[in-house]
C-alpha cells in the first residue's frame, strides 16, 4: 500500500492496487478473519486518502470495512464512490446494490429525508428490478420517520409517495402495505 501511495505512474499504481487487494484476500484465506479485518482497515484508510482509486472491488471492500468499524460517514463516501464507479462501468446490478447500501447508511446516520429521496431515486430509476418495490417501500418508511420528526409535516408529499408506489407496482406484495398506509393517512 505504501508503494501504491507513492507511485505516480497510473498503470503501475493500478497493478499495486490489485496486489494489495490480493494480499488482503490471502490474509483472509491463510490467517482468518481477524488479520483480514486488520488488513481491510488499512486498505480502507488508504482508499479514503487516495481519491483516484478506481478499482470497484477495492472500493466495495473499503466501504464494507468502514461500515463494520462504525465509521458511517467514511462508509457512505466509499459506497457512493463505488456506486458511481459501477454506474460508469455499466454494471447496473451492482450499482443498484451499492446505491441501496449508501441509502441505508444515510438512514443509519438519521438523514431520513436524504435516505428517502435516495431509495426513491433507486427504485424509480430501475422499476423493473426485482428489489425496486421493496426499495421504494424503504423510501416511504424513511419519509414517514422524517414526517414524525418534522415540525411542519408534509403529509401530502407522503401520500403522493404512497400513491406513486401503488401506481408503479400494483401487483407487488408491497402495494398492499402501501395501500394500507395510504388508507391510514386519508382517514
Amino acid at each position: 500500500m505504501a508503494l501504491w501511495k507513492a507511485e505516480e505512474d497510473e498503470s503501475r499504481a493500478a497493478a499495486l492496487q490489485m496486489q494489495a487487494m490480493r494480499q488482503v484476500e490471502l490474509l483472509e484465506s491463510d490467517h482468518g478473519p481477524y488479520w483480514m479485518r486488520r488488513a481491510e482497515g488499512l486498505l480502507a484508510r488508504h482508499v479514503s486518502a487516495a481519491p483516484a482509486t478506481g478499482d470497484l472491488a477495492i472500493l466495495v471492500r473499503a466501504a464494507a470495512s468502514f461500515y463494520r468499524a462504525g465509521k458511517l460517514t467514511d462508509a457512505l463516501g466509499a459506497y457512493e464512490r463505488a456506486w458511481q464507479h459501477a454506474k460508469e462501468s455499466g454494471d447496473e446490478l451492482q450499482a443498484f446494490d451499492l446505491a441501496k447500501k449508501s441509502a441505508a447508511v444515510l438512514q443509519q446516520l438519521d438523514r431520513l429525508d436524504e435516505a428517502s429521496a435516495r431509495f426513491r431515486r433507486i427504485a424509480t430509476g430501475s422499476p423493473a428490478h426485482a428489489e425496486a418495490p421493496q426499495t421504494h417501500l424503504l423510501a416511504i418508511f424513511n419519509a414517514s420517520q422524517a414526517l414524525r420528526k418534522s415540525a411542519e409535516p408534509d403529509v401530502a408529499g407522503y401520500a403522493a409517495l404512497l400513491s406513486e408506489h401503488i401506481k408503479q407496482w400494483p401487483d407487488s406484495e408491497t402495494s398492499q402495505t402501501a395501500s394500507w398506509w395510504l388508507a391510514r393517512v386519508l382517514m
